[in-house]
């Protein structure tokens, strides 16, 4: 179990997370943009699933513990503001 960072640079159209497999257990998503997002699964717009405040600090989303089943960071996907970029925390 290792905790790691990563960052998704939300392109025009809504954007997968994760383009590989990354089995987690925990996962957390961070807005530090000046623009909000939304993050859920492909359906995911600017006024569906989980919504990122803007600002300092920004909305974050904590997905997780799971300690049975994990989920895989290709199942997220973000919304917002095209170049803006979401902070992830994840631990495997």
């Amino acid at each position: 179990m290792a905790v790691h960072t990563l960052q998704v640079t939300i392109g025009a159209a809504t954007t997968q997370v994760s383009t590989s497999s990354i089995p987690v257990q925990q996962v957390i998503f961070q807005n530090n943009q000046t623009h909000t997002m939304r993050i859920g699964d492909n359906l995911a717009s600017s006024t569906r699933g989980g919504l990122l405040a803007s600002g300092a600090p920004g909305g974050s989303l904590n997905v997780g513990a799971l300690t049975f089943n994990k989920c895989d960071l290709q199942q997220f996907w973000v919304a917002g503001t095209q170049n803006d970029v979401l902070d992830v925390i994840y631990i495997d």
